[in-house]
């Protein structure tokens, strides 16, 4: 008959010395007393242990096993006699060393392995983000990858515009993006939206610009079209290519770095406008800064309505220095009559003049570059009714009441009182923001 090796046998009762039972923490096995935990015999009420020689052991006494401990010895028999497996034997000092070494290194493995892989993940995913593919997605980014010596085409591979961005980043040097952005603060009105790249709005912001008036180019010259300046670096002229020249003005507001000298009139004279290369080197026309007005009906439409407001101002300024209620001093008559003042300032001057008497000592000096027919924007005004403009009597505070007065697009971006220096007057300053407006021209005007 087959033996349950999972049902207790009866325990062979063997004399055994005083000591503890099983060798187990105290209160593991319910019904073992202390007293046969410490190896003592119990005494008459005790239940267990020998009562003396050659008796016996009484139930319950150290000589008889517990029911764990036989569970636990028939389960150890089974497995051993069944599945063929042995108690390992302990190792020696000098094995447990080694064993200790090698589990440390396989962990120092693993990890390296661990951080290696991770590494690879991060690098294999960047590359498939700023990768080959289409230049559209690429230049989604504030910080678009372009290349300052790309073609005018700028169909430059999105690869070697990732190459380059790094060296595109410094292009323009931050003193030119200073000076640009100081003079946009101050000659740009704040009703105007100015396009730039992200260094120069920043700039632009950092030297008191509102930025609700600032448009950030990132990803496409379209963009442009919402703005009415643009600020032209190297970056975006880089990204926008031949289109820069249809999307903007061909005579510069003002010019900043590398190219405004002989650079930018041969452009003018050229009709080449941005973009085209012509008189700078590479160099140059990355770090170049031009500020140019947008034309939202194209260059050819720009151009034609460019050409009848010259004509206007040629107009008005000849009957303005025809005026004898106002004096000009210097060669002022001479800009008048060559068209080179903003008709917004001859209205001013015509307006002025309808009730006082006014010497004018000179016109707004034209920013540094600007294109040869950008008009003067600025007049300083001398005497009023034979009275300093700049004093405290009444006809200078009649004066400046009537400045004020004035409404868009005809009222000043700035009035300011400004001292004289040696053989120099005190003037009163009345400065128009640039650009003109377009919509001055009278429908009467000669063509």
């Amino acid at each position: 008959m087959s033996q349950n090796f999972f049902e207790p046998r009866t325990p062979v009762r063997r004399p055994r010395p005083p000591g503890p039972a099983l060798g187990l923490p105290p209160g593991l096995v319910p019904g073992l007393e202390p007293a046969a935990r410490e190896g003592k015999a119990a005494g008459p009420s005790g239940g267990g242990g020998p009562s003396g020689p050659g008796e016996p052991p009484r139930p319950g006494g150290p000589d008889e096993p517990s029911w764990l401990r036989i569970y636990w010895n028939t389960l150890r028999s089974f497995v051993r006699r069944h599945l063929g497996l042995r108690p390992k034997a302990p190792a020696a000092p000098g094995e447990q060393a080694a064993r200790r070494h090698r589990g440390r290194a396989l962990a120092v493995t693993v990890l390296v392995l661990a951080v290696v892989s991770a590494a690879a993940v991060v690098v294999l995913r960047d590359r498939g983000g700023s990768g080959t593919g289409s230049g559209t997605e690429g230049s989604d980014r504030p910080t678009a990858a372009v290349d300052p010596n790309a073609s005018a085409s700028g169909s430059s591979s999105a690869s070697s515009s990732a190459s380059s961005s790094a060296s595109v980043s410094p292009s323009t040097p931050p003193p030119i993006r200073d000076a640009v952005a100081a003079w946009v603060a101050g000659h740009i009105g704040p009703t105007h939206v100015v396009a730039c790249d992200v260094a120069v709005c920043a700039a632009l912001v950092s030297h008191g610009f509102p930025a609700g008036s600032t448009l950030t180019v990132t990803s496409s010259p379209q963009q442009l079209l919402g703005a009415d300046v643009a600020v032209v670096t190297g970056p975006l002229r880089a990204m926008a290519g031949d289109a820069l020249r249809d999307l903007t003005g061909p005579q510069p507001l003002a010019v900043f770095g590398g190219g405004e000298g002989d650079g930018t009139e041969a452009g003018d004279e050229a009709g080449d406008g941005p973009g085209s290369g012509s008189g700078t080197d590479a160099a140059a026309d990355a770090q170049r800064a031009e500020v140019l007005p947008i034309a939202h009906a194209g260059r050819t439409a720009y151009e034609r309505v460019a050409a009848a407001d010259r004509a206007e101002r040629r107009f008005s300024g000849a009957a303005l220095a025809a005026n004898q209620r106002i004096t000009f001093q210097g060669g002022t008559r001479a800009l008048l009559t060559g068209g080179h003042v903003d008709l917004r300032v001859c209205a001013l001057l015509a307006v002025l003049s309808s009730g006082h008497t006014l010497t004018v000592a000179s016109f707004d000096a034209p920013a540094p570059g600007a294109g040869a027919d950008v008009p003067r924007g600025g007049v300083a005004i001398w005497r009023v009714d034979g009275t300093p403009a700049t004093g405290s009597g009444p006809q200078a505070a009649a004066l400046r009441a009537l400045v004020d007065a004035q409404q868009p697009p005809y009222r000043p971006l700035r009035t300011a009182a400004r001292t004289g220096g040696a053989g120099t007057p005190a003037v009163l300053t009345v400065l128009y923001d640039q650009p003109a407006p377009d919509g001055l021209v009278s429908a009467n005007s000669p063509s």
